[in-house]
């Protein structure tokens, strides 16, 4: 009986060998980031910027909205931390099931979906390829579920405004407190991929790792051979 071949090509663009095999580990790191391709990088620079304008708008609308409207008040800004927080919780746990998902299901050939779970899969195989990606190509990817979202939440803010509190956005003391949630839910998710970054990184800066140390954020999973 012939033996099998212990490195294979998956259907997916991977190299099936054995587990931990140092040689198959870099075929697949370097399969994955050849998928990163000069109409990928076009892309991700359309929705970030398009995401980047509409989320800075609202989150202007918000802020201007505690200065001009006439029915905002302390007691709303009281408020305020606790819709932060409860979108900030948010926020981890979809950011994190949607890592499991792209970790889980699908191949980097799966239709639609295959250049996103392409990003997700390369840290698996190489521990510090995150870090080498400029801020576009980490945290990109992450704003274009969010570009629906955000548009909606534009037109809504942008809409006529019959509350009769003088403001000239759409804001007043009934959805203040949940565009507030949304701009912090977005602006969480849309980063989770840059934190995420932070802990493969070799060193990271005082803040971070204090922030690490705590708790607030993951902690480092960088392997020490990475150093």
């Amino acid at each position: 009986m012939l033996m099998a071949s212990p490195t294979m090509a998956a259907s997916g663009g991977e190299v099936i060998g054995r587990e931990g095999d140092p040689s198959v580990r870099k075929a697949n790191a370097k399969k994955l980031a050849a998928g990163y391709t000069r109409k990928k990088r076009f892309l991700e620079c359309c929705y970030l910027s398009a995401s980047t304008f509409l989320w800075c708008n609202n989150v202007i609308s918000c802020g201007r909205y505690f200065v001009f409207a006439s029915d905002a008040n302390v007691m709303q800004l009281l408020w305020m931390p606790l819709f932060i927080l409860a979108a900030m919780t948010l926020a981890d746990l979809v950011s994190g099931v949607v890592h499991w998902g792209m970790d889980t299901w699908g191949t980097p050939n799966t239709p639609i979906f295959g250049n996103f779970i392409r990003s997700f899969r390369e840290h698996h195989v190489d521990q510090t390829a995150m870090c080498k990606h400029d801020f576009i190509q980490t945290n990109a990817d992450t704003t274009l579920p969010l570009l629906p979202l955000l548009f909606i939440q534009y037109m809504c803010v942008r809409s006529t405004n019959h509350s009769g509190n003088g403001y000239v956005a759409n804001l007043h003391v009934r959805n203040i407190g949940v565009h507030t949630f949304l701009c912090t839910f977005f602006i969480f998710v849309a980063i989770t991929n840059e934190i995420h970054k932070w802990s493969h990184q070799v060193k990271q800066t005082r803040l971070v790792r204090k922030a690490m140390d705590i708790g607030i954020l993951l902690s480092p999973h960088c392997p020490p051979e990475a150093s």
